[in-house]
């Protein structure tokens, strides 16, 4: 080959080489781009997952809390509420209304294992305003105890992740004094 045809290829050359160069760079430029597109795209995904999980759990932290609160109410005033030969049953919606809607909130919340705690709980709740005795107390003392166990238990996605140790909680305190034979030994001994 001859200088002529040296200098022409070498031309060619350095204007393909050019635009090889140019290529090359275009395509790292959409290689970078989509790399950090897909990274940012994973972490708003992830972050989007974790503030779904955590106004969850701060939900159903709500709702727990208004469940025990009205379970609690419940049971401190049902005894003055029903007549001695009265059951759970006999108690109007307005009674009821508090309890029955902290339940069916906190059970839409709930993963399954905490549902099913909410309803042992929901079941002692009205064996005690059938009974009024300390036994059904300490029942529903227990179920709390367990329906407390299952909500720690659970992260944000509803999963369980194995219960805690349990350890007695006493939630309710003792058992309520009867106020009926409180008030007949303060007022002294029947005059029949």
């Amino acid at each position: 080959m001859g200088p002529a045809v040296s200098d022409v290829i070498s031309q060619i050359g350095d204007s393909w080489g050019t635009v090889i160069v140019a290529i090359l760079g275009f395509a790292g430029i959409l290689l970078t781009q989509s790399i950090t597109n897909r990274r940012e795209r994973t972490l708003q995904e992830r972050l989007l997952v974790h503030q779904v999980g955590a106004d969850l759990r701060l939900r159903r932290t709500d709702a727990y809390s208004e469940l025990t609160d009205a379970i609690m109410h419940f049971m401190l005033v049902i005894p003055d509420v029903l007549l001695p030969e009265s059951t759970a049953g006999d108690l109007d919606a307005e009674e009821r209304g508090p309890i029955n809607k902290a339940s069916v909130r906190a059970q839409l919340l709930a993963s399954e294992p905490v549902k099913q705690s909410i309803s042992d709980l929901m079941d002692r709740v009205y064996e005690y305003a059938d009974d009024l005795s300390q036994a059904t107390w300490e029942a529903v003392d227990d179920a709390t105890d367990d329906f407390i166990a299952a909500a720690q238990a659970e992260d944000d996605n509803g999963n369980v992740l194995g219960r805690q140790k349990h350890r007695r909680r006493r939630v309710f305190g003792g058992y309520p004094v009867d106020r009926t034979s409180q008030a007949k030994k303060e007022s002294g001994p029947d005059e029949t």
